[in-house]
């Protein structure tokens, strides 16, 4: 949870607010995670409906306890798992004896299932510490990694402390904005859009902002109707735009 530690200054008054805090906390969580479990269990493949009474379990909680968990999903339910994560620990009832509901950040880190845990949990970690600089919002900051990359990704030095290296995307993100974009490249697949040309756009988001630009409408020009009006609506006319320190992101 983002700034437990002032959420509890502002709040508590007594050992026994502390208490009943920390229990509602923990009970939040806890409760969160099995319910997105099981959620996701629920959706995870024709395969999994066979039996509806007992679907096939398609997560591992490695840690839950307190304000702190970590979770293992198959990569293609990791954003929807964050979703109903959300949704459940938003439930009025986790909260309703606490003056106020706390936000919390995730770290989440996609990679092939033959990647040592070492790797996932120091990635998690980068990634954690740069969600949490979104503040007063539930936030996700992701980072694809493989073995092939892990060395290459892994900060030095300072860096290695929290600091990241600079993407020119919008990471880390406001949770809801991660699944609305999560939902708008499902609809590009479903559109047929051609994947050669999606994957081109990480290409022309490392070039310089006019370069990227009109790389980008040539791309729409070049697109079926169908895929061009889709990749439009969720990108929009232009392939930049500012975020809130004012620095360019796609």
């Amino acid at each position: 949870l983002d700034r437990i530690g002032r959420y509890l200054d502002d709040h508590v008054h007594s050992r026994s607010d502390c208490q009943r805090i920390s229990d509602a906390v923990d009970s939040a969580v806890r409760t969160s995670i099995k319910r997105a479990g099981e959620r996701i269990s629920l959706r995870g493949g024709p395969q999994q409906l066979k039996d509806k009474k007992r679907p096939k379990q398609m997560y591992i909680e490695l840690l839950a306890g307190g304000d702190d968990a970590i979770v293992m999903v198959a990569a293609h339910l990791a954003i929807p798992f964050l979703r109903f994560f959300r949704e459940e620990f938003d439930e009025p009832e986790n909260w309703r004896e606490l003056p106020a509901r706390p936000v919390f950040s995730a770290g989440l880190v996609l990679g092939h299932c033959h990647l040592p845990i070492r790797e996932y949990m120091e990635a998690a970690k980068r990634m954690y510490r740069l969600a949490k600089k979104r503040t007063g919002t539930h936030s996700v900051a992701f980072q694809l990694v493989t073995s092939s990359m892990a060395d290459a990704v892994r900060p030095a030095g300072d860096a290695a402390k929290g600091q990241t290296i600079e993407k020119p995307t919008a990471n880390p993100y406001v949770l809801d904005d991660l699944v609305l974009l999560s939902e708008g490249i499902a609809e590009l697949k479903r559109e047929d859009a051609p994947r050669s040309k999606i994957h081109a756009l990480y290409e022309k988001a490392w070039k310089d902002t006019m370069q990227g630009q009109l790389e980008y409408l040539d791309l729409l020009l070049r697109l079926p109707t169908g895929p061009r009006m889709q990749l439009a609506k969720l990108i929009g006319p232009e392939l930049w735009w500012k975020r809130a320190d004012g620095r360019p992101a796609t």
